[in-house]
């Protein structure tokens, strides 16, 4: 049987996966600024694409953001809380 000895990550810039509701989904655009907070640190990041059509199951669009990370503070594969600076226009 084959077992894996090890994982290889590159966590110099971490990517996330937000679910955006309905309602929310007008003030998200590509560019805007987001906070990333785990363990004591923050970091920011931007929103690199939006899905343009909702996802039947979950009812949510798809927000995709990539926090920069050089340092090492987050690790890949926690669940870290991200704020989105979300603008008051109204795409």
């Amino acid at each position: 049987a084959k077992e894996t000895l090890m994982t290889i990550s590159n966590t110099d810039t971490l990517k996330a996966k937000l679910n955006v509701s309905e309602k929310d989904i007008e003030f998200i655009s590509k560019g805007i600024k987001v906070k990333a907070m785990w363990n004591g640190y923050e970091l920011e990041g931007r929103v690199v694409e939006v899905d343009l059509a909702m996802d039947p199951v979950s009812k949510s669009f798809t927000a995709y953001v990539e926090i920069p990370n050089k340092a090492g503070k987050l690790k890949a594969g926690v669940t870290a809380q991200i704020i989105v600076e979300a603008s008051a226009k109204k795409y």
